[in-house]
């Protein structure tokens, strides 16, 4: 069994910060255009040796503020929505902007967090993350 299918059966969802590149690293392969522009990815299939995504993703397209709005990506295919993060086609020209938001989920700068916790409360998800500015910085719940 993969590691992914064995990561779907204890998590079954995967949260996507606005322009993040690294869920999207290693890339499923590309579709071009008679140019050799890159026009769409290809889908990334489960199965042994090829990058694959599990669960649902959480995509945040714009903010991660208190009460910012996101999708829940349940489109096809599964665990590779092809209407929520994987719609961005990546230019490498602009590699400063997806490495920053995968450095800043939630509103915390990723090398100030020291810490996170996630747990079950009344059937929901409770994700509590610390940093080096407060004890308690912020608490998510879905």
């Amino acid at each position: 069994m993969s590691w992914t299918a064995i990561y779907a059966r204890l998590c079954s969802y995967r949260v996507v910060f606005r322009n993040d590149i690294v869920p999207h690293l290693p890339p499923c392969s590309k579709r071009t255009d008679m140019h050799g522009q890159e026009v769409v990815s290809n889908t990334c299939k489960p199965g042994k040796f090829t990058p694959y995504h599990q669960g649902t993703e959480i995509w945040y397209p714009a903010s991660m503020r208190p009460g910012s709005n996101y999708v829940e990506c349940v489109g096809t295919p599964k665990g590779e929505d092809a209407t929520c993060s994987n719609t961005f086609l990546f230019n490498y020209n602009h590699y400063e902007l997806y490495t920053f938001d995968h450095r800043h989920y939630f509103t915390v700068q990723r090398d100030q967090l020291i810490g996170a916790n996630t747990r079950m409360e009344n059937n929901r998800v409770v994700v509590v993350l610390y940093s080096l500015l407060s004890s308690l910085l912020v608490v998510i719940v879905f």
